[in-house]
């Protein structure tokens, strides 16, 4: 009976893994969060990660996808604290 229990609490937490993978994909956000190197130039600051993407996209008029906009902002944010 304990094992059946503890395999039902191991499913639930692996749905809820899977769940939330697929719901940061949906999101757009890359899938490993803190590993992405604008996040981690950003140390960890997601939301100014968002702001540099964001202004890439402007200098680009919106010609960018999201991965290269970011890609650019990273570059961009290394050069200038050199």
């Amino acid at each position: 009976m304990a094992f059946e229990f503890l395999t039902l609490v191991g499913l639930a937490l692996a749905a809820l893994v899977v769940a939330v993978i697929i719901q940061r994909r949906r999101d757009g956000r890359p899938p490993g969060g803190r590993d992405d190197p604008l996040v981690r130039a950003c140390h960890g600051d997601t939301e100014q990660a968002d702001r540099l993407e964001a202004a890439e996209q402007e200098r680009a008029a919106g010609q960018l996808s999201r991965t290269e906009a970011r890609r650019r902002a990273a570059e961009r944010l290394k050069r200038d604290r050199t």
